[in-house]
């Protein structure tokens, strides 16, 4: 399990905190290579900024007509591997996407926040904050890429730019990525 901190403190906590690797990170002496810590070599909303234009990535809100479409993605096997939910219907998966916002303003009365990704007008994925306690003030992280647009540097980006405006824009201290192997 993967635990993020607000982005300013720059922290990665790994279940082995025991670790050689770890144990060199924390003090400085490796570089630290997970995609949602800070790298304090470069300014960082800079890069943000930049890599943004490049791949032309937006969101797009979380609308229930594109369920048949977020269902497919589902169905990948990879994505069934790393992600492994309930198996679901097209209609459970609208009736899902009814529940989720795509507005942090709505942050008292939201239970998850869900957006696609697209990059050049294309939907290439999602990235939700789902299972949000408002009394730990944590969530869960969770995205999808589709299969032909994986290890393009997409869902890094997306996850840099959500996780930034997650801790700007709401009260959520923590966010736990779950790692299934």
């Amino acid at each position: 399990m993967i635990v993020l901190r607000s982005s300013r403190q720059c922290l990665l906590e790994k279940s082995r905190p025991w670790s050689k690797d770890y144990q060199a990170r924390k003090r400085g002496e490796l570089p630290l290579v997970f995609a949602f810590t800070c790298n304090r070599r470069f300014d960082y909303n800079t890069q943000v900024s930049y890599l943004t234009q490049i791949m032309n990535l937006t969101f797009h809100y979380s609308d229930p007509g594109l369920a048949p479409m977020l269902y497919e993605w589902r169905q990948d096997p990879i994505m069934k591997k790393y992600n492994p939910l309930m198996p679901s219907s097209v209609d459970e998966v609208h009736e899902r996407l009814t529940k989720y916002s795509s507005d942090f303003k709505e942050f008292a009365k939201a239970e998850a926040f869900f957006w696609f990704i697209k990059m050049n007008d294309e939907f290439v994925g999602n990235i939700s904050f789902a299972n949000v306690n408002k009394t730990m003030l944590t969530s869960e992280i969770g995205y999808n890429i589709v299969s032909s647009f994986r290890g393009k540097g997409i869902a890094t980006q997306a996850l840099r730019l959500k996780i930034d405006e997650v801790f700007k824009n709401t009260p959520i201290r923590k966010l736990i990525a779950m790692v299934h192997e």
